[in-house]
């Protein structure tokens, strides 16, 4: 077909463009493959989160109501519901931080509650415990319907996700139905769950969770030529427990300590400015200054 023709001259066109083509179909083959075999769901550990995750949310929908006696004011299913715009932006006369893109409405979107934990963290807690309510229980309600409420399970008890070979921008895979390579870790800091005891080896099968160590830190070690993190990773260390060790002077930290270590490098090395890396830690770790 014409298209076809096109296609096929414009690959001829690119360095190892017939190559590259050849190994994608080759991909997606296994790609489809294991989207027909899926993966197991834990029954026990998937009503354990179902019932742990709902607890936690009630816990929040109470802490709610004592930091908003108005009952007209409203959570929502998501956290979504359009009285808590009306509260902050006309009865606690919040200034407005975000906006709607298609309407140029005020926006309480995950970025503005962030906004707001950290610029009234020190001159108006309640608002800022507030905007931190909303903003973790929207994130249980995200894992709650994405993991739980929305997980496609199949009659033979397994989720078969779509997985892309070239789904995202850094061309790593990526899955989706669900989002197998997003599934939190346990972080009682931040007060997130860990869910990956969701998905199991079925009989006679080994899962196995592999992951490069520290890839992008170690690429930034490469070409910035820094003599400390060289010398770090020459030396094996654990370079997020060493910084961590710097940063807050103890040779023991935390593993609070260490992870925020962590995200304030990933933070800054992917272009965010001091005060967006504050703005994204805050919510998790009050009381921290900028």
């Amino acid at each position: 077909t014409r298209l076809e023709k096109a296609f096929n001259t414009r690959i001829l066109n690119v360095h190892r463009g017939p190559e590259l083509v050849q190994k994608l179909h080759a991909l997606d083959k296994i790609a489809m493959k294991m989207r027909e075999r899926g993966i197991t769901v834990a029954k026990e550990n998937f009503d354990h989160h179902r019932e742990a995750l709902n607890e936690e949310l009630w816990r929040m929908c109470f802490a709610f109501r004592d930091q908003v006696p108005d009952q007209n004011v409203l959570l929502g299913k998501n956290g979504q519901h359009r009285s808590l715009n009306q509260y902050f932006f006309q009865t606690l006369r919040v200034p407005v931080v975000e906006r709607n893109e298609d309407s140029e409405a005020p926006s309480l979107n995950a970025k503005a509650l962030q906004t707001y934990v950290a610029m009234y963290a020190e001159t108006k807690p309640p608002i800022a415990n507030l905007a931190r309510t909303i903003f973790r229980f929207r994130k249980y309600s995200k894992l709650l319907g994405s993991y739980i409420e929305n997980l496609p399970v199949g009659s033979d008890n397994r989720a078969h996700p779509w997985w892309r070979v070239f789904g995202a921008r850094t061309g790593r895979w990526s899955a989706t139905d669900p989002a197998l390579q997003t599934i939190p870790k346990p972080n009682e800091k931040a007060g997130t769950p860990g869910m990956r005891d969701l998905f199991c080896a079925g009989p006679w099968l080994i899962l196995v969770e592999a992951d490069y160590s520290q890839l992008e830190l170690r690429i930034v070690a490469v070409l910035s030529g820094d003599e400390k993190l060289l010398e770090w990773y020459a030396a094996g260390l654990d370079v997020h427990t060493m910084n961590a060790q710097e940063i807050f002077q103890t040779k023991t930290p935390s593993s609070q300590q260490r992870e925020l270590a962590k995200r304030v490098v990933y933070g800054l090395n992917y272009g965010g400015s001091a005060e967006t890396v504050w703005k994204s830690l805050i919510t998790d770790f009050p009381g921290l200054p900028l």
